[in-house]
């Protein structure tokens, strides 16, 4: 039985299931990706200004579509806003309405976005890093924001008041917001829910583990 297993075992991990993409800069190291429902296309984005890139044929090959976004500065996320929008978090908010052929930045939103997700009705949040602002909303396709942080980790800082920087933002399918606030203090980073929107969020501690 041993020697069976043995040979089942050698057997399955000598097959390639997966296999390496090339085509993409910044030493293949991919931040983010994400696919467009509409047509398939897919986008990553790379750290350190290795640019944003797209694959209209499953990831075969890629073209750079950074033309606007800013230099040295890490694509963290890539999102598709169900009109077909590209929307990247960088130093601000970039969009694209050409599939990435050009970005513009939207003046009014958040400095320092880390993460995005846009709800299917085209509401966006976003989150910020260290040192900044929390979570903010947008119901009309960025041109304004709103803070939406009430219950989210704070800490001050040379006299300041800040929120803890949030790694991911995700929309639950019951319509809640989850986030994961990963920045320094053990207890406080981990994962936390709102059920009204973003106006107020709550930490989960039910079965999960936080390490330092």
């Amino acid at each position: 039985i041993i020697s069976m297993m043995m040979l089942c075992s050698s057997s399955l991990f000598s097959q390639n299931f997966w296999q390496r993409l090339n085509g993409i800069s910044a030493a293949n190291n991919v931040q983010c990706l994400t696919v467009d429902p509409s047509n398939g296309n897919l986008y990553a984005g790379t750290p350190n200004g290795g640019g944003a890139f797209k694959s209209t044929n499953n990831g075969d090959t890629w073209t750079m579509i950074s033309n606007g976004l800013p230099v040295n500065q890490s694509v963290n996320a890539i999102a598709v806003a169900p009109n077909g929008t590209l929307y990247c978090p960088s130093d601000k908010l970039y969009q694209s309405t050409d599939g990435g052929g050009a970005w513009t930045v939207l003046t009014n939103s958040p400095e320092a976005t880390s993460t995005i997700a846009i709800a299917s009705n085209g509401t966006m949040y976003v989150g910020t890093g260290s040192l900044k602002s929390g979570v903010h909303r947008s119901n009309d396709g960025g041109t304004s924001w709103t803070p939406i942080s009430n219950g989210l980790p704070i800490f001050t800082y040379a006299g300041f008041t800040f929120y803890r920087g949030i790694k991911s933002i995700l929309i639950a399918a019951d319509g809640s917001l989850l986030c994961s606030v990963n920045d320094g203090n053990s207890t406080e980073q981990g994962l936390y829910r709102s059920t009204d929107d973003g106006a107020n969020w709550t930490k989960i501690t039910s079965g999960l583990r936080i390490t330092t």
